[in-house]
């Protein structure tokens, strides 16, 4: 069984002898939460030349435009068995690809204990800084977590999680460290001939209530509840909806909207580059969740002045600016409708942006991740 490698240099800058950095998201690369936050910081790692040789373990999930973004930044992709359908030959392949080369580095981001299997076979073959990265307060098998999770703990050298909340869950309260999911500020800045653009491509009128989500079509996201409360806000008011991601329920999601022929009304844009552009064309950000780590996407809205309607699922650590609110999933698709409606017609775009959003600036937070490579 052959690991399959492409021959980009993952190198940042040529020059002394780099160390190498092994990086896998279990959950693989499509455009999710997790993959954004790799290329944040990758690309602002490039940026201050950052001294290091990258590889990216390519695993199950993956979407051909994600790879060219990483291969873009200089990375060097690494092509293994699929994580979750074919388990053992993933660690067989792993096994060759970490006992063949030296990495220094071993970042393994993920959602549950799980990542003790890619992080003890860097323990097993000397890795020496191996960092657990953990992205969610929740995962989708608790019992497996459970049983992995004393193995899991003996694993890892430095303990990283997007929020208290999610650090907590997994790891013990104080046993780890923070690493925001940053983003850059300037990207996500409102503007008002950006957002007249977009609309206009999609002939979005001006007194339409345009609603936006961002996220993967999974359990996690619910956007089967997302559908239902847009088919209440459309009731009662003119509006449309543009929902940005691919994933396992996207088919799912497609026949709901046509059983309730609002084809017309709701846009499926697939994964994009240029998703602060949309922001700016939306007029509510809708978010229902059934749990989130932490929610990158409801920074990046912040950060253009969006309105937000987020369910109590998600950390209330979220919030950063006063325009996001929370309401509880139980509460139903007429609240919702209601709350999304008051809201997107009551906040300013254009007013300057709350500064405590500047903590998410990805430039007061890589020192943080520089630390952890050395």
């Amino acid at each position: 069984m052959d690991v399959n490698l492409n021959h980009r240099s993952g190198l940042f800058v040529v020059g002394r002898k780099m160390s190498k950095v092994l990086i896998i998201n279990t959950s693989g690369l499509g455009m999710g939460g997790i993959t954004t936050h790799m290329l944040n910081y990758l690309r602002r790692l490039k940026e201050m030349q950052y001294e290091a040789f990258f590889s990216i373990v390519v695993t199950g999930v993956r979407d051909k435009n994600v790879l060219e973004r990483f291969e873009n930044l200089g990375c060097e992709l690494v092509y293994l068995p699929d994580r979750k359908k074919e388990l053992w030959k993933y660690c067989f392949a792993l096994k060759r690809l970490l006992r063949n080369n030296d990495f220094d580095v071993l970042h393994v981001h993920g959602n549950s204990s799980t990542m003790g299997i890619e992080l003890s076979l860097g323990k097993q073959f000397g890795i020496p800084v191996r960092i657990a990265h953990c992205h969610n307060s929740k995962c989708e098998h608790p019992y497996l977590h459970k049983l992995l999770l004393p193995i899991f703990k003996k694993s890892y050298t430095q303990a990283v999680a997007c929020s208290s909340l999610a650090g907590d869950w997994i790891f013990g309260k104080g046993k780890y460290i923070v690493l925001a999911n940053a983003i850059d500020l300037d990207k996500f800045q409102f503007n008002a001939e950006v957002r007249k653009e977009y609309r206009k491509a999609l002939k979005v009128a001006d007194d339409t209530l345009l609603l936006g989500h961002v996220g993967n079509f999974n359990e996690q996201k619910n956007h089967d509840f997302l559908i239902d409360i847009f088919d209440e806000v459309q009731k009662k008011k003119k509006a449309e909806l543009i929902l940005i991601g691919t994933g396992p329920l996207l088919a799912d999601a497609k026949k709901k909207v046509n059983n309730f022929g609002m084809q017309d009304k709701v846009h499926f844009l697939g994964i994009r580059d240029d998703v602060g552009c949309w922001m700016q064309a939306m007029d509510c950000f809708v978010f229902p969740s059934k749990w989130e780590g932490f929610g990158m996407v409801l920074i990046e809205g912040q950060a253009s002045n969006l309105p937000m309607v987020v369910s109590t699922e998600v950390p209330i650590i979220t919030k950063v600016t006063d325009n996001i609110r929370y309401i509880s999933l139980s509460d139903g698709t007429g609240k919702w409708a209601n709350l999304i409606i008051n809201l997107a017609n009551s906040v300013d775009r254009i007013k300057p942006v709350d500064s405590r959003i500047k903590e998410y600036d990805i430039n007061n937070n890589i020192e943080k991740l520089t630390k952890l490579y050395r």
